[in-house]
């Protein structure tokens, strides 16, 4: 059963399917799918496997697009009657939100059009668990524990290692080590190549006395479940206090009781950078405020018990007295967990307090599942982490996580993406050498070359034929790659690698992941930032979060995170009080960028947004730019009195760029404050827009509906040049002096709806442009004289429409130039 699901509250809870009827008795059923993994007998030393059906047998081909979701059921009989686990899902993959034990059978079938496939053959699945037990005893130190550890690896799979139930575990190292020394960084379980592993914290409370100790680190492992723990660190992670006084660059600051000294050697070695909490809500930044700033450059100790710490220049007023301050203390530290290169590793029940760096952390691996793990505040704590929650870097399989609790981190909630590699030569065109800086690429493999300058990417994807390394040739340390089929041109080599070409590996691009049923709250940045194929959203609370609630893009410049992310599902979310620091972003967003900025044709593809409820947001509610295939269907989005980092800013409820083909539909934008628009379209094509409700304040130059001059939806004949005159918006705007030049507009419209034309005021504008409306009961025309004082919005009048709106503006006077910048669409009703 699903526990911490998401409807419209977050509760935890057990739920079960309602049957599935079948509407259409007519219309052929679907297929069941046909099962992949666990193989029919299968023997797991683990209880946490994954389920594969249908088309997870080739991830390199588009998934379907026909709708089909899939129910599967775990029994304890082969007559399932005594029924395990059942759920529903929208990708061809299952996992258990709770270890699983005995013998069990199961089966999927195929819901699609409001019926359901037969149900698949069923398989039997046997989850043995290990009966050699190695009993770590209570009170035991380091050594006594890695020596336990050791025999148990010695002795082979599978096994378990068990710790004393709810004993406490004080893990300490040698004072004498010197700073910063490799030594000094290490994990209490250490695990090479282990496989078929169970290690169960039963309870235990594990306490580290520095911040380069973490919990456990795997290396090559494969089938290792891990849970049962209880972590924090003493001293805390962080530093944080009260600003007392501000006397030019320098601050006065009281320390909260429970963190490090300031002036600790150790602590300046590890602190990264300073943040400024909202005191009423502990973890969560202030809203308005950057979610960084530099750290001091010196602290020192005061005799009162507060510190003096010095900055490079005057720190800006946000870190006024009475003001909270953070200090991460993260830099060179150590993540409590780490898999690398690993299959099927679960991390479950696990609850810590304090935390270094990341938390659980999947590198280059697959498979991955982090269920019902919190990361919370304690009483009188500030915050719980320092780095990301759940991390994974080019997974074959994207992680499976559920039911967590996460809150108060130093950054993402959830971070799922990429590197791309630079290619610093290239001797031939079936040929490149890659630095071996974050090198992810494998024979078999399939890659893309991306050009960061521009934002595209560079012909099919190749594969990898061979690997070599090399540390000679001039080049440093690199690898040679062969691949087919060949370049159609020399890459371009940058040698210090950011603008140069570079390969993404498609194979590791996070597929079939799914974040489902989480809290995720009070987060520097994002709470989920998503780089992935063929993945699921939904369920979750995202609440606090300083950026975008869920955010999908790339990062062209510095961290080079990427690429772009297809046939994604964000579902049935509530996101609450986001976007409130000064990023500008979303409560949830798509964009793609390259190094010159945003880019403004498709590039993502099928993602689809719906069923979410967004309350409390700053500049947009729903941002989606170069997305290919966009579906933004049955959201609420409404305020709560958020602030707006910049005061000259309205808000958009949805804002669309670059994005074809769109549909909106079924969505309500209530806002009590005014906005810029409720939906925004920008350089969009082939768009359809059903059954939306827009709700809000009324302002002189707010929309429903804004159409702009250079969508595609207006379409311009005659002579037309770009002017350096800005439209609504801060928009371009166009203009004519050719008489009989003209622009149309079109848009799917139905109903009653009110129209105005922004004028782009200029004293040698067009005294009598016509502007013609066709509508369901003919055409109408209004002569508009476009000179004006002052830019803003004109009036054409309401209109009933009957599936479509045609607008013409035409210049046909010899007088003066018409100049075009944008149409406005809303609904008449009171706002």
């Amino acid at each position: 059963m699903k526990h911490c699901y998401i409807s419209n509250m977050i509760h935890r809870r057990g739920w079960r399917l309602l049957p599935i009827l079948l509407v259409s008795l007519a219309a052929a059923a679907p297929l069941p799918p046909i099962l992949l993994s666990p193989a029919e007998g299968e023997r797991s030393a683990v209880g946490t496997p994954s389920f594969y059906w249908d088309w997870a047998s080739n991830l390199s081909a588009p998934a379907p697009t026909d709708g089909r979701r899939y129910e599967i059921q775990l029994a304890a009989d082969p007559g399932f009657a005594r029924m395990v686990d059942e759920d529903a899902v929208d990708i061809p993959r299952y996992v258990a939100d709770r270890p699983l034990a005995g013998e069990l059978w199961w089966r999927v079938r195929t819901l699609q059009g409001g019926q359901g496939s037969a149900w698949s053959p069923a398989r039997r699945l046997t989850i043995e668990i290990p009966k050699r037990v190695f009993e770590i005893p209570a009170g035991a130190d380091l050594a006594a524990i890695r020596a336990v550890v050791s025999n148990a690896l010695a002795t082979g799979a599978p096994a378990r290692i068990a710790f004393a139930q709810g004993a406490t575990y004080r893990i300490a190292v040698d004072g004498a080590l010197p700073q910063g020394h490799r030594s000094a960084r290490f994990h209490l379980l250490e695990l090479s190549r282990a496989r078929d592993l169970v290690v169960e914290g039963r309870g235990a409370t594990i306490i580290f006395t520095r911040p380069t100790m973490g919990l456990a680190n795997l290396a090559a492992c494969t089938n290792v479940q891990l849970g049962g723990f209880k972590v924090d660190y003493d001293p805390v992670t962080y530093l944080s206090g009260i600003v007392r006084s501000v006397s030019g660059a320098e601050l006065v600051v009281q320390p909260d009781a429970g963190c490090p000294a300031w002036t600790d050697p150790l602590v300046k070695y590890h602190w990264s950078a300073m943040g400024v909490l909202d005191p009423a809500h502990p973890g969560r930044l202030l809203a308005g405020a950057p979610n960084l700033f530099p750290s001091p450059k010196s602290a020192a100790l005061e005799a009162d018990g507060s510190v003096r710490l010095a900055f490079a220049s005057a720190p800006p007023s946000f870190f006024a007295p009475g003001a909270r301050v953070l200090q991460w203390i993260r830099d060179r530290g150590v993540e409590m967990t780490e898999a690398r290169e690993c299959s099927n590793i679960t991390w479950h029940d696990t609850v810590n307090y304090a935390c270094p760096a990341g938390h659980y952390l999947s590198l280059d691996g697959s498979d991955f599942k982090v269920l019902h793990c919190d990361s919370v505040l304690k009483p009188g704590r500030w915050v719980s982490g320092n780095a990301d929650g759940v991390h994974t870097r080019a997974n074959v399989i994207g992680p499976w996580m559920e039911g967590c609790d996460f809150e108060a981190f130093g950054d993402d909630g959830v971070a799922i993406y990429n590197k791309g590699m630079f290619i610093v030569g290239a001797p031939d065109l079936g040929t490149v050498r890659v630095s071996n800086s974050l090198f992810l690429l494998k024979p078999g493999d399939r890659f893309t070359v991306f050009n960061p300058r521009e934002g595209v990417c560079v012909g099919p994807l190749r594969e990898c034929l061979s690997v070599s390394a090399l540390q000679q040739d001039g080049f440093g340390a690199h690898f040679v790659v062969t691949f087919r089929p060949p370049l159609e041109k020399p890459p371009t080599v940058d040698a210090d690698g950011p603008r140069g070409d570079q390969l993404f590996n498609r194979s590791r691009a996070n597929a079939l992941s799914m974040v489902r049923g989480n809290r995720i709250r009070n987060i520097r940045r994002y709470g989920t930032v998503l780089r992935a194929v063929h993945s699921v959203v939904e369920h979750n609370l995202y609440e606090g979060c300083s950026a975008a609630g869920v955010m999908i893009r790339n990062e062209a410049a510095f961290w080079r995170n990427g690429l772009y992310s297809e046939g994604l599902l964000i579902r049935s979310n509530l996101l609450r009080d986001t976007a409130f620091d000064t990023s500008g972003e979303g409560a949830i967003v798509a964009r793609f960028e390259s190094l010159a900025g945003s880019v403004k044709r498709p590039m993502h593809g099928r993602i689809a947004i719906e069923g979410n409820t967004l309350e409390g947001w700053n500049l947009a509610g729903i941002r989606a730019e170069a997305v290919g295939d966009l579906r933004i269907t049955g959201n609420t989005i409404r305020s709560r009195g958020a602030v707006f980092p910049e005061e000259t800013s309205l808000p958009t409820g949805i804002r669309l760029l670059g994005c074809a083909p769109v549909l909106v539909n079924g969505n309500r934008v209530e806002d009590a404050r005014p906005l810029a628009a409720a939906l925004s379209l920008e350089a969009c094509a082939a768009v359809v827009t059903n059954g939306n409700a827009f709700r809000f304040k009324a302002l002189e130059g707010v929309a429903g509906l804004v159409l702009y001059a250079e969508d595609e939806a207006c379409a311009r004949s005659g002579t037309w040049s770009g002017s350096g005159l800005k439209g609504f918006g801060g928009r371009g705007t166009y203009w004519t002096g050719t008489v009989g030049a003209s622009a149309i507009w079109t848009a799917p419209a139905t109903g009653k709806k009110e129209l105005w034309f922004w004028r782009v005021a200029y004293v040698g504008n067009d005294p009598g442009a016509k502007v013609v409306v066709r509508h369901g009961g003919g055409e109408s025309a209004v002569v508009m004289d476009t000179r004006g004082e002052k830019p803003g919005w004109v009036p054409l009048g309401a209109f009933d429409f009957k599936g479509r709106l045609e607008v013409r503006v035409e210049k046909v006077g010899g007088e003066g130039n018409l100049r075009l910048c944008a149409l406005r669409v809303a609904d008449p009703s009171p706002r």
